[in-house]
């Protein structure tokens, strides 16, 4: 007997292969029933883990998304926030330089004293008319530029700033 070309449809129906096929799933231990089983699960499992992968990328898809909205916005309220900075530096440089055109030019003795009683500022005009640098009274006691008799009244005025209304007026001699 000669053999011939069986075509792929014969082949298909052909319960031959389908017998031997029962054949050596027994010899192994198992039915083909069991091997299909055994195939559906695995692809049950394995379409459940597909199921999985794309729920997780599409979560992480939307948490990159808000992630990347938020640092937008942050950007944007920083850029906001900077302008802001600028805005007011360049409103106090404004200011500043009107104070001191006005404390500069003025004949008042303006000083300015901490709680410890040191010089932060004194006017031109308060160093002109005591003949002192500024560079010599800032940072240094004023007391004892005060006349001794005056010492003691001046100390309780300053201690009166302490307390609302934060404002004295006091008349003192000079060295």
């Amino acid at each position: 007997i000669g053999l011939v070309a069986t075509p792929n449809a014969v082949l298909v129906n052909n319960n031959f292969f389908i017998i031997v096929g029962n054949i050596f799933c027994m010899l192994a231990g198992y039915s083909i029933e069991r091997s299909h089983r055994k195939n559906f699960y695995f692809a049950r499992m394995l379409d459940t883990e597909k199921q999985s992968v794309v729920n997780k990328n599409r979560e992480l898809e939307r948490s990159l998304e808000k992630q990347h909205q938020a640092e937008k916005k942050l950007k944007k309220q920083n850029l906001e926030i900077e302008n802001i900075v600028i805005e007011r530096t360049e409103q106090l440089r404004k200011s500043e330089a009107k104070y001191r055109l006005l404390v500069e030019n003025q004949t008042d003795l303006v000083v300015k004293v901490d709680t410890q009683g040191r010089f932060q500022f004194v006017s031109p005009s308060y160093c002109r008319l005591f003949g002192k640098k500024e560079d010599d009274l800032i940072g240094h006691q004023f007391m004892p530029l005060v006349h001794p008799d005056d010492q003691e009244k001046t100390a309780q005025a300053m201690e009166a700033l302490f307390s609302p209304p934060h404002a004295v007026y006091i008349e003192q001699r000079a060295l």
